[in-house]
């Protein structure tokens, strides 16, 4: 039996095939030390950021119910979905802006400026690969502003060192639980008194920095 030998039935995690281990350990042995050393350098300070989908079809495996009693989840024919990207430091800052599009690389500039006239230092912002992340408007607009932000690439495929991660991982839990909501306004509603309630509680923001 499993169980004698000490295994437990449990939900596995997921790990990128195409992940590189020699660029994960550049990343976090010399990559992210020489930005936080850049960052007490310049009295800069360190955002992660990511872009996630949040749509209204029920994520679960798996619920209890009573005994004989299948437990039901509603799933809605159309799905319907919003996207947002958010940036949050290890000092519980937290950013966030919901849209329906495609992430461009102008509304990710738009982002980016609103990051930099919030925050009253400068920013070195990590991110990953995204094609729009390293897009020509993106390099122009980042040259223009280096005094103000500058910014880094986690290594490929690797979302599990992203702090921003486990924030969308609460997200989604949070959206698909009690009343799920079925049309994108009730989406964005859900998920901004989400991130609105996160940005008043820094010390929620900094537990996703302890995984």
């Amino acid at each position: 039996m499993p169980q004698a030998v000490g295994m437990t039935c449990q939900r596995p995690t997921r790990k990128a095939y195409f992940q590189d281990n020699v660029k994960l350990n550049v990343f976090m042995h010399e990559t992210y030390p020489a930005i936080v050393n850049k960052a007490k350098t310049e009295d800069a300070v360190i955002f992660w950021g990511d872009e996630t989908g949040i749509n209204n079809q029920a994520y679960h495996v798996s619920g209890f119910a009573p005994k004989g009693q299948t437990p039901v989840v509603p799933s809605y024919s159309k799905v319907e979905k919003i996207n947002m990207i958010s940036a949050i430091s290890n000092q519980g800052r937290c950013h966030f802006l919901c849209y329906e599009e495609n992430m461009t690389q102008q509304r990710f500039i738009d982002f980016m400026e609103r990051l930099v006239k919030d925050t009253d230092r400068k920013v070195l912002f990590i991110v990953d690969n995204l094609k729009v992340h390293h897009g020509k408007m993106v390099e122009g607009w980042l040259s223009e502003h280096k005094d103000e932000i500058e910014l880094f690439f986690t290594s490929p495929y690797s979302p599990e060192i992203n702090p921003d991660e486990y924030l969308n991982h609460s997200l989604k839990q949070n959206i698909h639980s009690g009343i799920i909501p079925h049309t994108r306004e009730q989406i964005r509603n859900k998920t901004e008194d989400f991130m609105h309630g996160l940005q008043k509680c820094e010390d929620k923001v900094s537990c996703y920095f302890r995984h």
